[in-house]
């Protein structure tokens, strides 16, 4: 098990006053079809049991998360984002501390 930190970041939900965390980042990671363009069954499962995981914590402070299931976020943010800013490699960087530790 892994605890992920659910920090704050100063990103915007577009047209919103709300701030984004760490747990909404990994949550549009999920959303990416994978590599091949297909959703298999056991990516669908991985994915969602994650997603249900960030949902539920996302006003903790942490999240308790499996190996596969870091193995997984860490795996998706280095395929990249849509958009640059500070605290997506912060978040990026997180990712990078937890799967070493």
């Amino acid at each position: 098990m892994k605890t992920f930190e659910n920090r704050q970041t100063e990103i915007h939900y577009e047209g919103e006053q709300e701030k984004l965390k760490f747990s909404h980042l990994a949550g549009q990671l999920l959303t990416i079809t994978p590599a091949g363009g297909k959703w298999h069954p056991n990516e669908m499962r991985l994915r969602f049991k994650i997603q249900d995981k960030l949902v539920a914590g996302v006003n903790d402070e942490t999240i308790e998360l499996e190996d596969a299931e870091l193995d997984k976020l860490h795996e998706l943010s280095q395929d990249g984002f849509n958009f640059a800013h500070k605290d997506i490699l912060a978040f990026a960087d997180h990712l990078e501390e937890l799967k070493k530790s």
